[in-house]
């Protein structure tokens, strides 16, 4: 994985959490790592940054070009 670019990934999913409608993922993915959520026009190897304030997707900073926005995987979790 090269830090600061998009790449896909498999993840393997766990308990599954009724109550919060959320799986726990145990396999894909390390602490540190951070996620999107997918959308239309993302591709491998875009810039990447990881939000401060929680927004996800694509973005288009005053530097020009486009920057996709993470969160890292210990702010979020998967959601169904």
């Amino acid at each position: 994985m090269e830090k600061g670019k998009l790449e896909k990934r498999s993840v393997t999913l766990g308990t599954y959490d009724e109550n919060m409608m959320e799986y726990q993922i145990t396999d894909g993915l390390a602490e540190d790592d951070a996620i999107t959520f997918p959308e239309d026009g993302l591709e491998e190897g875009m810039k990447t940054v990881v939000s401060t304030d929680g927004s996800l997707g694509q973005s288009n900073p005053a530097g020009g070009g486009m920057t996709v926005c993470l969160t890292t995987t210990m702010e979020w979790s998967t959601t169904v």
